[in-house]
This record gives structure tokens, C-alpha cells and sequence, in this order.
């Protein structure tokens, strides 16, 4: 995909509730031009601001990184996720192999406090795998690992992942300066300031109030996991209920 810069998008107002899109059009006598033009999706007041999601695929945190605006009245929640396969792992060849070849994902997933995709949960079982459960990584199982991944398998397999996420998150909001209620109150004290709205300040407090709350969202959901792990059916003893 081509990369193309147009300057005359920073004049336009970034928002979750866009009244315009981009449309490419070719232009000129032979039509080997293009052009990029700004189309209303929706009525547009004289007067009123242009508003244009920078891309709706990116958390509002991303936003903020990559173009320094952030929709403080209807922010994209999550943030990205980053995973990868230990380089240490003694199947690391194998496993990088499942996630590029068969899953073909890139590692960086979308979560937010109140949703964890199904493929985050398959990437950390696989990252866990080992001991016993390796041999799901033999080559006669290529095809069906990832399927495999999507449910528990084994309950030590299980607690790992759970155990691994739980710090991760924990000491990744221990890293913070601030706790995330001292955040929320200063956000509460910029939002009763108008002249605050699209502030460097107001931005870096509400990017960081929704990384924290999304944080402690997955340490409630795998805590809340790791508490559930007796109630969970592993590889093994599906295997055996479909061999009937």
C-alpha cells in the first residue's frame, strides 16, 4: 500500500462521530492524477466544525502516539496489546512458525477492561506451552494447534498463563507514579475546566486513566480465571470425550 501525506487533514478535528470520510479520486485529462477529497457523510451546518476519525481501527491511546489529538468526549477504549514468544524457549522456532504460518497474526492485539479476544488467550497458551503439553507442537498437529489453543489445555498450562498476565499487569501499574484513583480525581478537576478540553494535560491524563482502567481489567478477568480453573475442561479430557 502506497503511503501518502495530506497536510490539509491537520486542519480537520478528530472524532469518533465524523461528519466527513476520504475518498481517492483520479483527476486530470488523462486521469494519471490523484486527488484526495474531504466528502460529507452526513449534513454540515455552516459554522460547524469538520470532524474526521483519524482511524477507527486504533485505540484513542494510538491516536494520541501517532497524531497528538485524542476525542475526549467519545474515546475509542482498550489499548494495544504487544505479546511475543520467549527467544529463550526451546521451541521457539516452532512457535513462531504456528503464529506466522498457521494463525497468522502479528502479535499486537486490541483489548479493553471489559474484553480479552479469543486469539490473546490462544497466544499466551501457546507462549506457555511445555513439558507434557508439547507435544501438541509436533508437525502432525500443525493445522489443529491454533484450534487447539482456543480452549485450556492442561490446568498447569492454565495457571501459567494466568499467573504470567497477573504480573504483568500488576507490575505494570506499579510502574506509575500516580495510583489510578489519584488519576481519576485529577481527570474529574480538568473536566470541570472547559479551556482543558483538548489540553496536552487533559489528553495525557485521559490516555493514561484508560491504559490503567484497561490494566486492571485483565488482571481482574485472569485473576477471575485462575479462581475458575477447577470448573475448566482441558485438551486431554475432550480428546477422550470425542473418541467417545
Amino acid at each position: 500500500q502506497s503511503l501518502r501525506i495530506a497536510p490539509f487533514l491537520q486542519m480537520v478535528s478528530h472524532s469518533r462521530r465524523p461528519n466527513c470520510n476520504t475518498k481517492f479520486s483520479s483527476s486530470g485529462i488523462f486521469k494519471k492524477d490523484e486527488t484526495l477529497d474531504l466528502v460529507a457523510t452526513r449534513p454540515i451546518r455552516e459554522g460547524d466544525p469538520i470532524l474526521y476519525d483519524f482511524d477507527p481501527t486504533k485505540t484513542e491511546i494510538d491516536i494520541l502516539v501517532d497524531y497528538g489529538v485524542f476525542d475526549t468526549e467519545l474515546p475509542l477504549g482498550g489499548m494495544e496489546l504487544n505479546l511475543e514468544i520467549d527467544e529463550s524457549d526451546p521451541y521457539f522456532d516452532d512457535k513462531c512458525d504456528v503464529v506466522e504460518e498457521v494463525a497468522k497474526v502479528s502479535g499486537s492485539f486490541l483489548v479493553s477492561e471489559t474484553d480479552v479476544p479469543g486469539d490473546v488467550l490462544a497466544f499466551l497458551r501457546l507462549s506457555q506451552l511445555k513439558d507434557s503439553d508439547s507435544f501438541l507442537l509436533e508437525p502432525v498437529f500443525r493445522n489443529e494447534i491454533w484450534g487447539f489453543m482456543q480452549d485450556p489445555v492442561s490446568a498447569d498450562n492454565e495457571s501459567n498463563v494466568c499467573e504470567s498476565m497477573i504480573q504483568s499487569c500488576q507490575g505494570a501499574l506499579d510502574e506509575f507514579p500516580t495510583t489510578y484513583e489519584e488519576d481519576v480525581e485529577t481527570l474529574k478537576g480538568l473536566i470541570g475546566d472547559p479551556a482543558t478540553k483538548q489540553g496536552a494535560e487533559r489528553m495525557a491524563v485521559e490516555a493514561k486513566v484508560q491504559e490503567k482502567r484497561t490494566l486492571r481489567g485483565l488482571l481482574q478477568f485472569f485473576t477471575r480465571e485462575k479462581s475458575q480453573m477447577s470448573a475448566k475442561e482441558f485438551y486431554q479430557e475432550r480428546r477422550l470425550k470425542s473418541l467417545g
